[in-house]
């Protein structure tokens, strides 16, 4: 989303007790944050998945909101993390984000702010995982449209072919028979056979015009259906995704990243960091992720 921002009760401001904090993640499930996390998570599928839990510092809290695990870090700002429990690797991932300014400045909080990491201990190797901005993420779509749009032009003109065609029909066979007979001058009789093969064609033109309307019909409910797609996917990040916004003293920037998530396998669990500045402060939060297929 372009960011939802809004101004804290004096308790989310100042404290972080779990009371607050509960409260914090509500506001987020409010506005819709948490509730299409599920639906993305829906909508990948089931090759390569993997579960992810939380790894909290000393000085973080961990929790679950409704089955996604969550993260918060306090210091003079609050950046909270909510993450879907199970993930589909090697494909784009999304999860909510959210910084709360207790300062008495405002910073600005975006895409950028946010970086991720993936690190495999048992190789000793670390992965920068690539956060995607809305222009992105929309010319993605973009592309994904031109290509189904080609794709029902090409299947239309294939239907409107064979609908053209739907009236005419083609009969054939094979006729064979005997025949005799004879003469009166000279008398004189005769016998044969013969055979041969036919055929025929005809057309009606209500059957071919019944058709065609069918394929018109049917490639308007597509492009229609695939236009009603593509309005969904652009509504969906210019509400949740995160843009650049203008955190003021006392408010809240939450919305949806994006980003790249490597394969992860059952045997060796990965460490995701990811890291959130808010304002001049820099918040480390990990989780551990870890393949089940």
């Amino acid at each position: 989303m372009q960011g939802v921002c809004r101004v804290l009760p004096s308790a989310e401001r100042c404290e972080t007790k779990p009371k607050s904090v509960n409260r914090f993640f509500r506001g987020l499930k409010a506005l819709g944050m948490i509730a299409a996390i599920a639906g993305i998570l829906q909508a990948t599928g089931c090759a390569y998945m993997a579960n992810v839990s939380p790894a909290p510092k000393a000085d973080q809290k961990s929790g679950y909101v409704d089955g996604s695990p969550r993260m918060i870090s306090s210091k003079t700002n609050l950046a909270a993390v909510v993450f879907p429990s199970r993930i589909r690797t090697r494909k784009r991932v999304r999860f909510t984000v959210a910084a709360v300014n207790r300062g008495k400045e405002p910073f600005d909080f975006s895409p950028a702010d946010i970086q991720i990491k993936a690190f495999y201990p048992l190789r000793g190797r670390e992965i920068k995982c690539r956060v995607f901005t809305y222009d992105e993420l929309v010319a993605s779509a973009n592309k994904a449209r031109m290509w189904q749009q080609i794709a029902l032009g090409l299947s239309a003109g294939v239907n409107m072919g064979n609908a053209a065609n739907a009236g005419t029909s083609y009969t054939n066979g094979v006729m064979s028979g005997s025949f005799s007979g004879s003469t009166l001058s000279p008398v004189r009789s005769f016998d044969g056979t013969y055979s041969g093969t036919y055929s025929e064609t005809t057309y009606n033109p209500y059957i071919a015009q019944k058709a065609q309307q069918e394929a018109r019909d049917e490639s308007e409910r597509q492009f229609a259906a695939s236009d009603a797609q593509y309005d969904a996917v652009i509504s969906e990040l210019q509400t949740h995704l995160l843009k650049r916004n203008t955190v003021e003293p006392g408010k809240i920037c939450a919305g949806q990243i994006d980003f790249a998530m490597p394969k992860v396998d059952k045997d060796e669990p990965v460490k995701l960091n990811i890291s959130i500045k808010a304002g001049e402060e820099t918040h480390e939060m990990e989780f551990t992720v870890l393949g089940t297929k």
